[in-house]
């Protein structure tokens, strides 16, 4: 017979069942798929979750108007109840050991001890309650007054504030080029500012609720360093733990925030005295406008369920991309809400209506883009490479090879 004979494209005789590493390799392949597919799902949940967060937020601040105070209180209890309730979960399936509820609560009571150093750790959850209680009581009160965007894109002043807190708390050094990210961050942040200062806008107050959303990320900012040194010093301690344990703290000194509001006149709505002042800002939130108050409460207290839902949505979501993924995934899943609650602003929603963006905006938003993908960029170079302070040094555009994944 011809070679010829038995050569060809296909023969009949051949068993084409395939290998078993063929079989494997397609599993492999599938289950990869699958993971990455949940994963880009799970992204984007979070980003439509937190931009759908930031607009309900703002709905709820402007419903609440003179008494958004009272929506720090009600958020509080939320997240005790919500935190300390996985928390519960997680203890009873054995995630979480008894040795982080006792390192919690343990104190050492010597008399040649200081207080402050014998109730360690309480001292850390005393700093993030009054500090998370007092940036959002600061941001609920500006947040009526202001637009969507310009709220969205002031409160990225965070950034600076953690570093500086970062440097003076845990001796935190940075890179020349994450300082220049950082600078590059407060002048979109000025960009967003310009329009505040103008005489028009002056006239309504503009440009004292703008500095005080900007500022008000400066209390949230020192109570991230000490959840950070937190976790320095007792390496493995169960995020839940952090978390339910500060909002408990928060909630405990809620009520002394409340004569902050004497300090904005704006802000009485009317109230003869604090405890009217209480009484109304009750009575707004049970869905009854109180006399003299300049707007409708008819609303409430949907704008504030609808809030909730998607906050803990986001709070979840964001979880789960960081268990699946990585804290990097997280980082650009929370920055691509930015631009995307900015752009969800234009529509004409119930309560705020829509908000207009002026050409500063739109400078600050991408300046401001910019510069947090540059400083998470710089900032995974300097761990990865091991970069002294204010390195000018560049590795990966130096053509050096990684040492780590970047991923």
């Amino acid at each position: 017979m011809n070679s010829k004979d038995t050569e060809g494209p296909l023969r009949f005789n051949e068993d084409l069942t395939p290998s078993i590493q063929e079989i494997e390799t397609g599993k492999i392949f599938t289950s990869k798929f699958k993971t990455e597919l949940r994963v880009a799902l799970l992204v984007l949940a979070v980003i439509i979750t937190g931009g759908c967060n930031r607009v309900a937020s703002q709905i709820m601040a402007t419903s609440m108007n003179h008494y958004s105070f009272f929506i720090g209180i009600f958020n509080s209890l939320a997240y005790v109840i919500f935190y300390f309730t996985i928390l519960l979960v997680r203890y009873l399936m054995g995630y979480v050991p008894k040795s982080d509820f006792a390192y919690v609560w343990k104190h050492k009571y010597d008399k040649g001890i200081p207080i402050w150093k014998s109730i360690s750790p309480w001292k850390y959850f005393i700093i993030m309650g009054l500090m998370d209680g007092l940036g959002n009581i600061l941001g609920l009160i500006a947040q009526p007054f202001l637009t969507g965007p310009v709220v969205s894109l002031l409160s990225q002043t965070i950034v600076p504030f953690s570093v500086i807190c970062a440097i003076i708390v845990l001796k935190t050094r940075y890179s020349f080029w994450q300082v220049w990210a950082v600078s590059l961050l407060l002048c979109g942040v000025m960009f967003t500012l310009v329009p505040s200062f103008s005489p028009k806008n002056n006239i309504a107050g503009e440009a004292t609720w703008s500095l005080l959303v900007a500022f008000s990320t400066l209390p949230n900012a020192i109570s991230f360093t000490y959840k950070e040194l937190l976790f320095r010093e007792r390496p493995g301690l169960d995020i839940f733990i952090v978390n339910s344990h500060g909002s408990l703290f928060q909630l405990l000194f809620q009520p002394i925030f409340l004569p902050i509001t004497l300090l904005f006149p704006v802000l009485g709505g009317g109230a003869a005295n604090l405890l009217d002042f209480v009484q109304k800002g009750f009575q707004c939130f049970a869905g009854q406008t109180p006399l003299h108050n300049a707007k409708t409460c008819e609303w409430n207290p949907y704008p504030y369920l609808v809030y909730m839902v998607f906050n803990l949505a986001f709070n979840i979501l964001l979880l789960l991309v960081t268990k699946e993924a990585s804290a990097l995934l997280s980082f650009m899943a929370i920055k691509a809400i930015l631009p995307i609650s900015v752009i969800m602003f234009l529509y004409n929603w119930p309560i705020i209506g829509s908000s207009p963006i002026s050409l500063y905006d739109i400078i600050g938003l991408v300046v401001i883009i910019v510069a947090l993908f540059v400083y998470r960029f710089f900032t995974v170079q300097k761990n990865d490479y091991k970069l002294e302070c204010m390195s000018l040094n560049c590795p990966i555009l130096e053509g050096k090879k990684n040492p780590q994944s970047f991923y």
